[in-house]
């Protein structure tokens, strides 16, 4: 089942740290898409997992916006550049971000 092997493959992205923070929220997005149809409702595997795929998505979204900060207050564009990646990889608003700035 494709959900549970993008489960796996956002743990190995979050142990990665800062570096895989994009992967991470690329791999986020599809798993919304996976569930957003509604035919995963129901089924014991994802419900187990939805819970945990929230908090993720959570603490990538910390880490991206902790990252943005600490970019913009040391003109570092990598980590600028990484934040920002992450932003488009999730799909978040971009008001949102723009806020962040």
């Amino acid at each position: 089942m494709r959900y549970l092997s993008l489960s796996k493959k956002l743990r190995t992205q979050l142990s990665g740290g800062v570096h895989e923070l994009a992967k991470g929220a690329l791999t986020l997005h599809e798993l919304h898409e996976c569930t957003a149809d509604g035919l995963m409702d129901g089924v014991d595997a994802v419900a187990s997992e939805a819970g945990w795929v929230s908090d993720s998505l959570a603490t990538v979204i910390g880490q991206a916006e902790r990252l943005l900060q600490h970019g913009v207050e040391t003109l570092n564009q990598a980590d600028i550049g990484n934040a920002l990646q992450v932003a488009v990889n999730s799909q978040s608003s971009c008001q949102f971000w723009l806020q962040m700035l």
